[in-house]
C-alpha cells in the first residue's frame, strides 16, 4: 500500500514538474510509458471504479478544479485496468493543461495518445485539440511541433488541419505557409491535392488591385435619383482623398444594379474579374450580392438597414443607421434625462413599422425600462380614434389644489374645466414619416393624451413643423446634421451643393464616409490582402467623417452613436451631438 502511494506521488510530481519544465523550456521530456497490465489490475471491480473516476475527472475539469483532476488521473496512469483507461487519463491530463492555457504541455499529452492504435474518430478529435492548443503560436513553431510518430498520415493531418484553422481565422498568409509545408513534406497524403487547391484559391483571391474600388448603385429604375446622388458623394470623397494623398491614385469601377438582386450578383462577379480591392454598396436588394461577395472573399460595405445582411459572412460589413441604433439613442435619452421608464408604441402595420416595433421590444429592457403597450394602424389610415382609445385608461381633472385627480366612471365632463386622458406610460414611440405624425399628433392632443413623443430619422423634416404646436419637445435621432459647424461637414455640404444643386442627406453622407474608410484602410502598409482590409476596419475607430464616429464589431455591424434632435418652438434643434 505504501509502495502504491509512493508511486502515485511520484507520478503527480512528474506531472507538475513536466508542466513547469514545459513552461520554461518549451521542450518535450520523458513520458511514463503504459505499464504492463496484470490480471489484478484488470479486475472488473477496479475497472468499474476507474470508470467512475474518469467521470469525476471530467466533472472536476468542468468546475476548473485542476489539481484534484490531476491527482485522480495520475492514479489511473500509474495503474490502469486497461489500455483504454490509460489513454483516456492521458488525454484528460492534456485537457487540464489546455484549460490552464499550458498549450505545449497539452499538445505533448495528446501526442502521446496518438502513438497508440486508436480509432479514426479519436485521431480526428485529438488532432482538433492539438490544432486548438497551437492556434495562437507562430507558424514556424507549429511546424516544429508536428507530431513525431511512425504514422505519417497523422503528422500530415495535423499540419493540414492547422492550415484549415488559419483559413477559418482569416489568417491566410499563415495558412499558405502551413499548407505549403504540408504539401512539401507529405507527398503521399490523401489531402495533398486539396491543400494545393486551397493554396491556389487563396493566392487568386488575394490577387487584387489595391487602388481599384468597386461600386454597386441603382443608377436606373425606381431608385436612380438616390443612386446618382450617392455616386456624386462618392466622387467627392474620391477627389478629396486623391488630392490629399498624392502617393496613391484610387479610382472606382461603377456598376448599375437597377435595384435588381440578380444584376447585383452579376456585377459582383464582374468586379472580381476587374480585381477590385473592395466593394461599396449595394443599397437595395442587398442579400444575394452580399453572399456572392463573401463567397469570393471581396470586402463589401453595404449601405442598407435591412436586418441580417452581415450574416452573409466575415467579408460583409454594414455602414448604415439601423432601427436598433435609433431606438437605443431615443430610449437612453428619455431614461437618462427624465427618468422615464414606461414606453408604448403606435406603429404602422407594414415592414418599416414592424421592424422598429420588434427591435424596440428586444432593446427596451436593457435600459431597465418596460414596454407597456403596442398598438398598430394601417398605413392608409387618417382617423386614429380606435388606436388612441386603446391607450386611454380613464380621464383626470384638476382639483381645487391644481392637481390632476381621477374622475369617477359615472362623472361627466363640465364646461370650462381642464381634463386629460389617464395613461400608464411616459413616452409614445411612433416609427413613421413626418407627414403621418402631423396627422396623429393633433388627434392625440384632441383626445387628451399629453405625453412625450419619440420618433425615427423620418421625422427630421420641415413637414413635422406644420403641426409644431402638437409635437413640441418631440425627440428623434439622425445620423447626419446638415447645420453642423464642423469644417468637414460644411466643406462636404458646400461641395455637394455646388455639384448637384441639392443638399446632402444621411444616405449621401454615409456613402462619402464609406469611401473614405475604404481608402484609409487600403492606404495602410499593414493591409496586404483583402482579409487585412476587414481586419483594419474592425480594429479602428473612424473619427474624421461627416457622420458620427464609426467602428465595426466582429459581426460586421457598425458601432456608432447618433445625434438627437428636438422640436423647440418653430424649429428643429440639435440637442445631443456626436462632435464630428
Amino acid at each position: 500500500m505504501v509502495h502504491k502511494i509512493f508511486i502515485v506521488l511520484v507520478i503527480l510530481c512528474f506531472i507538475v514538474f513536466y508542466s513547469c519544465v514545459q513552461k520554461k523550456h518549451q521542450e518535450a521530456i520523458y513520458f511514463p510509458p503504459l505499464p504492463e497490465i496484470t490480471p489484478g489490475m484488470a479486475n472488473p471491480e477496479v475497472c468499474n471504479q476507474q470508470n467512475h473516476e474518469l467521470k469525476e475527472i471530467r466533472r472536476l475539469l468542468s468546475k476548473r478544479k485542476f489539481k484534484a483532476a490531476l491527482k485522480i488521473a495520475g492514479t489511473i496512469v500509474e495503474s490502469p485496468c486497461s489500455v483504454g483507461n490509460y489513454l483516456t487519463s492521458v488525454e484528460l491530463i492534456g485537457d487540464v493543461f489546455k484549460a490552464r492555457k499550458e498549450h505545449i504541455n497539452a499538445f505533448y499529452f495528446y501526442e502521446e495518445v496518438l502513438k497508440y492504435d486508436i480509432s479514426d474518430s479519436k485521431t480526428q478529435t485529438l488532432i482538433k485539440k492539438m490544432v486548438e492548443a497551437t492556434s495562437h503560436m507562430r507558424t514556424q513553431k507549429i511546424v516544429s511541433l508536428t507530431p513525431r510518430t511512425n504514422k505519417p498520415n497523422i503528422s500530415g493531418l495535423f499540419l493540414f488541419q492547422s492550415g484549415l484553422a488559419k483559413i477559418e481565422a482569416g489568417k491566410e498568409a499563415d495558412a499558405i505557409f502551413l499548407l505549403n509545408e504540408f504539401v512539401e513534406k507529405f507527398s503521399q497524403h490523401k489531402d495533398r491535392e486539396h491543400a494545393q487547391s486551397l493554396i491556389k484559391q487563396i493566392k487568386e483571391k488575394n490577387d487584387f488591385k489595391k487602388t481599384k474600388i468597386g461600386v454597386l448603385l441603382p443608377l436606373s429604375g425606381y431608385y436612380k435619383i438616390i443612386g446618382h446622388g450617392v455616386l456624386e458623394a462618392l466622387k467627392l470623397a474620391l477627389k478629396e482623398f486623391n488630392d490629399t494623398h498624392k502617393s496613391k491614385e484610387f479610382y472606382f469601377c461603377v456598376e448599375d444594379t437597377a435595384a435588381d438582386s440578380s444584376k447585383a450578383v452579376k456585377a459582383v462577379k464582374k468586379l472580381e474579374k476587374e480585381k477590385v480591392s473592395c466593394i461599396i454598396g449595394p443599397m437595395v436588394n442587398v442579400g444575394s450580392a452580399a453572399a456572392e461577395s463573401n463567397k469570393r472573399g471581396i470586402p463589401m460595405i453595404i449601405m442598407s438597414q435591412k436586418s441580417g445582411v452581415t450574416q452573409a459572412g466575415k467579408y460583409v460589413l454594414r455602414n448604415f443607421m439601423t432601427p436598433a441604433m435609433q431606438i437605443r439613442a431615443g430610449i437612453s435619452y428619455f431614461v437618462e434625462e427624465y427618468g422615464f421608464t414606461r414606453f408604448s408604441i403606435l406603429y404602422p402595420n407594414e415592414k418599416y413599422g414592424i421592424s422598429f416595433k420588434d427591435s424596440f421590444s428586444d432593446i427596451v429592457s436593457h435600459y431597465n425600462a418596460k414596454l407597456v403597450s403596442m398598438v398598430s394602424f394601417e398605413p392608409s389610415q387618417t382617423d386614429f380614434f380606435h388606436q388612441i382609445n386603446q391607450f386611454i385608461k380613464g380621464y383626470q381633472k384638476i382639483d381645487e389644489n391644481g392637481e390632476y385627480v381621477d374622475m369617477n366612471d359615472d362623472e361627466t365632463k363640465e364646461k370650462n374645466r381642464i381634463y386629460r386622458a389617464k395613461i400608464d406610460f411616459d413616452v409614445l414611440f411612433i416609427p413613421d414619416t413626418a407627414a403621418k405624425i402631423s396627422m396623429i399628433a393633433p388627434q392625440l392632443k384632441y383626445h387628451g393624451i399629453d405625453v412625450a413623443l419619440m420618433g425615427t430619422n423620418l421625422w427630421n423634416s420641415k413637414k413635422l413643423l406644420k403641426t409644431k404646436d402638437y409635437v413640441q419637445a418631440a425627440v428623434f435621432p439622425d445620423g447626419f446634421y446638415l447645420g453642423s459647424e464642423s469644417k468637414r461637414v460644411t466643406s462636404f455640404v458646400s461641395s455637394y451643393f455646388e455639384v448637384t444643386g441639392n443638399f446632402p442627406g444621411y444616405t449621401e453622407s454615409i456613402a462619402y464616409d464609406t469611401a473614405m474608410m475604404f481608402m484609409d484602410a487600403l492606404s495602410s502598409p499593414r493591409v496586404r490582402s483583402r482579409q487585412d482590409v476587414i481586419t483594419y476596419l474592425q480594429s479602428n475607430m473612424f473619427k474624421k467623417g461627416v457622420t458620427c464616429p464609426t467602428s465595426f464589431d466582429m459581426t460586421g455591424e457598425p458601432v456608432k452613436f447618433l445625434e438627437l434632435f428636438q422640436v423647440v418652438g418653430d424649429d428643429i434643434k440639435l440637442i445631443r451631438s456626436c462632435n464630428n
